[in-house]
Formats: C-alpha cells, sequence, structure tokens
C-alpha cells in the first residue's frame, strides 16, 4: 500500500502497477498524450481516492475490475485516448468529458453507446440525478432518465449526500418511502415527487 498523497503523472512513457499494489491518497491521475498507463494491480479499490481521472494517452485496467471502488469521478479522455477495463466492469463517473466535449448521463462503451475512446468496459455517467419510473424501471438499470430504476429504494440505495432522485408519476407500495439513509451519504438526499 502507497503512502504517497498527490497527484500521479504520467506524461510520457509507461507506468504499470501490479501485485497488490494501491493509492488510496492521490485524488488527480494524468495520463499525457505520450503516456501509457497499465493498472493490473489485482487490490480491490487500489484508486479508490482518485476523484479526478483524465486520459490523453492509453490507460488499461487489467487487475481487480473496481479499481475506483465507489469513489465520486470525473472522467477526461482526450479524443485519441484508449480506455480500457475487463469485460463487463463498470465504472460510474460524476462527468464524463470527451474530446472537450461533456457528454449527457447515459451509457456508453460495451454496455451502451459505443465511443471510440471506450475500448472496453462500461462507463456510466451519472451527475447526481437519480430516475425512477414505478411503470417503465428496472432495478437492474442504472437510474438513469433514459434507464430509470423501478422502485425508490434503488435509487436511495446508491444515492449520495447532493444527490436528486426524480420519481415519475404512479402508485408506489407502502415500503417504497424515501427515508432509507445510505451510509456513503452524510445526509439526505433531495426526492421530487411529482403532484398527483
Amino acid at each position: 500500500k502507497s503512502t504517497t498523497t498527490g497527484d500521479l503523472i504520467i506524461s510520457n512513457g509507461d507506468f504499470r502497477v501490479s501485485g497488490t499494489a494501491s493509492f488510496p491518497n492521490v485524488p488527480n491521475i494524468y495520463v499525457g498524450e505520450g503516456g501509457s498507463f497499465t493498472n493490473a494491480s489485482t487490490k480491490p479499490s487500489a484508486f479508490a481516492g482518485c476523484t479526478n481521472l483524465t486520459v490523453l494517452g492509453k490507460m488499461a485496467c487489467t487487475g481487480d475490475a473496481t479499481p475506483f471502488g465507489d469513489a465520486t469521478m470525473a472522467l477526461t479522455l482526450g479524443s485519441a485516448a484508449e480506455f480500457s477495463m475487463p469485460e463487463g466492469t463498470v465504472l460510474t463517473v460524476c462527468t464524463l468529458n470527451v474530446g472537450g466535449v461533456a457528454m449527457p448521463d447515459e451509457v456508453y462503451g460495451d454496455g451502451g453507446i459505443s465511443l471510440a475512446q471506450i475500448k472496453s468496459g462500461t462507463v456510466v455517467v451519472r451527475s447526481g440525478n437519480l430516475y425512477v419510473d414505478c411503470e417503465t424501471g428496472d432495478d437492474e438499470n442504472d437510474g438513469i432518465a433514459a434507464r430509470p430504476f423501478k422502485t425508490i429504494k434503488a435509487a436511495t440505495a446508491i444515492a449520495r449526500r447532493g444527490y436528486t432522485i426524480h420519481v415519475a408519476p404512479g402508485t408506489y407500495g407502502e415500503l417504497e418511502g424515501a427515508r432509507k439513509y445510505n451510509d456513503k451519504a452524510t445526509s439526505l438526499c433531495r426526492v421530487i415527487i411529482p403532484e398527483g
């Protein structure tokens, strides 16, 4: 386990993390156009403290399927970036910027909209808004507007401090109350319930 604090900057050349190495105190990772970063660490949440990941060159996560844990992270991919994760891996980010363009809340990569920069794995952009629709939703969805949850309970289970849960009109069961407290939140999230 590294006690390294501060940013990890790979401007040029190759950098590889392997074994059970972890860098939980690194908030910003930057991979320049001439840089290549391979995270082969088998340690879950090896980079759990990362809040900003910028990849202009190449980055491959080949070790544990959850290298960033459940950190709230902003992801920036350059126009020529190559970003890959193990098949079936889902990375949820609060923002995604690709080639200077802010991408909307959506699912990208293997599980959604194809982006040339995401070579494998799935990136879900969830900017703090979760959506629930008891008629068209599914609790296996991501909770974004295009793929809402079915129950308020599913949304509150992942909501963090400052999130807003948008609830579509419909009939929700008695156990669907929005009072569940999520351990990851330091206060309750805001729930918007339509009139009627």
